[in-house]
């Protein structure tokens, strides 16, 4: 744990006792243990954005259900766990073990005959190396046909309470720019903390094989827009990227089987007129007599890659026609977008997980100082004054703001400079951080900090430099004197 975790654990220990009997006793106990846990990252959207295709996709199997089930209305967690396992937490806080199997590849699970709003949540354990750093959660869609589908996800997120909610940060899907992505964004947007930040809110184009009706640039269309959304104002401020990402082939590619190309295989083998017609359309592709593959299985391979898919991949077999089921894969995956996101998810998620938590925590801190207030002002005001604190001395939560801005584009910065910042902000030990050899001295490390410092804080008090320059140059300074602190006395 880090010396922040730490710090923070503290805090809610130290809080816990002094709010002891009060109701917000047992959530700052529960804020302790999410510490020690894996970082929880949420997919959210709207419905039919493709969220249980992508965390599909990101798992590496099929775990998510993705069609109109009874437990797509039910906000599942996907947790790392020795053994297969499926709890239902039913809403009078009863867990109990539900059945599932696998059948067709997929997971399915019974609710032994209750409706869906007998459960708060579904817990789903899977030996899984992708879910060993990260909790992944399936959230109902947004603006449901189901009211109390809708409903779970708002208060999974704390949306109606000003909460701070279940989720460390999001994945966020969209097909357009609606109005309601715009007021999810802001909702989740941390403003607990000192600095409100939309870094732990990570934006994908989804479906994105479906632009321009699944026509073969279709991903380069994609791009274009997801561009387009980030440059929008008000998606910059509240998300710190859009990448585009074609679920379906993403989520198929990697759970491919060898039958599923050699079906395709087979089609491909079709005279190339009538094949060049079968594959205008959904409707040629599976009418009954156009191919020697029945229409049956012609359905199930639209089912499993959509038209874009089938047409991608027909086409790769056409100019590889001796690719094995693996590197099939491999294509399929890369093309998908699904490499691009799970880079960026690294990048931005994986090694500020600590401090993600730690804003979770402070979060949690600060509302329960809020709900004290009117039974205890003076305790209230002593949690509150212990999260403010730690969120003002903090410096991983000050270099979070600073990569923030950086990452959105809000300071104009050059690519040298953006590298800078990205090293010293990422970097595990001093000599990474400051992107000199790990074997260079300590009076060299903390020369170059030193240096660091003073040209930083020089751009923020150029009379010629905006609020948000001035801001990154205070931050970056405050990271590099950190830093030149911990190498004198080390």
């Amino acid at each position: 744990m880090s010396s922040l975790l730490s710090e923070v654990d503290e805090a809610l220990a130290w809080s816990a006792e002094v709010a002891s009997g009060h109701i917000v006793e047992r959530d700052l106990a529960q804020a302790r243990n999410r510490l020690i846990e894996p970082l929880r990252v949420a997919i959210a959207g709207r419905v039919k954005a493709g969220k249980s295709t992508l965390l599909n996709a990101l798992v590496g199997d099929r775990l998510a259900r993705t069609d109109a089930s009874e437990c797509t209305q039910i906000v599942t967690w996907f947790r790392h766990g020795d053994r297969y396992g499926v709890v239902g937490e039913r809403s009078d806080g009863v867990r109990q073990e539900l059945r599932f199997e696998r059948a067709d590849g997929r997971l399915d699970i019974h609710l032994d005959g209750l409706e869906p709003s007998a459960f708060s949540r579904i817990d789903v354990s899977w030996p899984s190396p992708r879910l060993t750093d990260v909790t992944l959660i399936d959230t109902p869609g947004l603006e449901s046909t189901s009211v109390e589908a809708g409903e779970r996800t708002m208060r999974f997120f704390a949306m109606d309470e000003g909460g701070p909610g279940q989720a460390d940060a999001v994945i966020y899907l969209m097909r357009h720019l609606h109005a309601s992505d715009v007021r999810f964004l802001d909702t989740f947007l941390d403003r607990s903390v000192a600095q409100p930040t939309p870094f732990n809110a990570l934006g994908v184009l989804s479906r994105a094989d479906e632009m321009g009706a699944g026509r073969p640039d279709a991903m380069m269309s994609a791009t274009a827009v997801a561009r387009r959304f980030e440059a929008d104002p008000r998606v910059r401020s509240l998300c710190s990227g859009v990448v585009p990402v074609a679920g379906l082939l993403a989520e198929t590619g990697v759970t491919l089987t060898e039958d599923e190309v050699a079906a395709l295989r087979a089609v491909a083998g079709t005279d190339p007129a009538e094949l060049e017609g079968m594959i205008l359309s959904v409707d040629r592709f599976r009418a009954p007599a156009v191919s020697e593959v029945s229409s049956q299985l012609r359905q199930r391979l639209l089912e499993r890659f959509g038209m874009f898919g089938v047409r991608f991949v027909l086409q790769y077999l056409k100019t590889n026609p001796g690719v094995s089921t693996p590197d099939l894969s491999k294509v399929m995956v890369q093309h998908s977008g699904i490499a691009i996101l799970s880079a960026e998810f690294e990048d931005r998620f994986g090694p500020r997980a600590e401090v993600l938590k730690a804003r979770s925590a402070l979060a949690t801190l600060r509302n329960a100082a809020d709900r004290m207030a009117r039974d205890d002002a003076a305790v209230a005001g002593r949690i509150a004054g212990r999260a403010e604190a730690i969120e003002v001395a903090s410096t991983e939560l000050a270099e979070l703001r600073l990569w923030q801005l950086v990452v959105t584009r809000q300071v104009e910065l050059s690519d040298d400079e953006v590298e800078e910042l990205r090293r010293l902000v990422s970097g595990a030990d001093p000599a990474e951080r400051l992107g000199v050899d790990s074997t260079a001295p300590g009076a060299e490390l903390a020369a170059r900090a030193l240096a660091g410092v003073e040209r930083w804080r020089s751009r923020a008090g150029h009379p010629l430099s905006d609020r948000i320059t001035q801001e990154v140059g205070e931050l970056v300074a405050r990271s590099y004197e950190h830093l030149h602190t911990r190498l004198r006395y080390r």
